[in-house]
């Protein structure tokens, strides 16, 4: 994942795009499809459909960390996308409290 946010600028003609906030100039940035995976949320359903890109070594240490710990925390932030569809952002797997750190 070599990406950077200032690669995902949009451009025009060469030039950075801005649009006017609150009196201030914001970059305008076109957040990339599938950066890490999609959640697809069924209207009154649970579960959700999730798909996620792991790479194969992180999956087998989280393996390993279901096998043996007892108090696990996942964190999932997530980006609106369309109106029922959300782009994985981020994702972790730890043993400590994430609202503790």
């Amino acid at each position: 994942f070599s990406k950077t946010l200032e690669d995902c600028h949009i451009m025009k003609d060469y030039n950075k795009v801005y649009r006017e906030v609150n009196g201030q100039r914001e970059p305008v940035y076109k957040i990339p499809d599938g950066l890490f995976g999609t959640i697809q949320p069924k209207r009154g359903m649970r579960p959700w459909e999730v798909w996620l890109w792991l790479p194969p070594t992180t999956v087998a240490d989280m393996v390993v960390l279901l096998s043996h710990a007892r108090l696990l925390y996942m964190n999932l932030h997530r980006i609106r996308r369309e109106r029922n569809n959300y782009a994985i952002w981020g994702f972790s797997l730890q043993t400590s409290d994430p609202a503790e750190e």
